[in-house]
């Protein structure tokens, strides 16, 4: 995913650009090469074209992995509330906010769960036309809560 901003007209050479880049991958290893390789890339075009380039990372996500026992209790709760989710596979792949906090707690020997709040949605995540049916927030809520009381009894 990215944003290219350069120059002032269309027939112009820029004197700078700035291009920021966001790889995203399934696993650790997938969103290391990826990061690699355009990190090489940058700096190759910028070479071939006798150019200077800086590069800064300025945030990322490693991939974890669901807790499968909790999956399965998170989506029989959903089940039984009535709701529809789906306990996503592998985990969530770059949530920075999940994959930062699920990795903490798996560590200290605790269970995570990243799941998907099924509604209607015009698009697809990180789109311009990401658009969601806000049911699916009082939705989420309902499952949280049935969640909560689930694991405190």
């Amino acid at each position: 995913m990215g944003k290219l901003t350069a120059g002032s007209g269309r027939n112009v050479v820029p004197d700078c650009a700035r291009l920021e880049v966001e790889v995203r991958g399934n696993t650790a290893d997938a969103n290391r090469y990826m990061q690699e390789y355009a990190f090489r890339v940058v700096k190759a075009a910028a070479e071939m074209h006798d150019c200077g380039c800086e590069i800064r990372l300025m945030g990322a996500a490693d991939c974890t992995r669901n807790s499968p026992e909790l999956c399965r209790r998170v989506e029989q709760i959903a089940a039984q509330a009535g709701l529809s989710c789906q306990a996503l596979e592998g985990g969530a792949s770059g949530s920075e906010d999940y994959s930062y906090f699920s990795e903490r707690v798996q560590a200290q020997g605790g269970q995570s769960c990243y799941f998907s709040n099924l509604v209607r949605c015009a698009g697809p995540f990180h789109n311009s036309r990401f658009d969601f049916d806000e049911v699916g927030l009082v939705n989420g809520v309902k499952l949280f809560t049935c969640a909560v009381c689930d694991l405190l009894r």
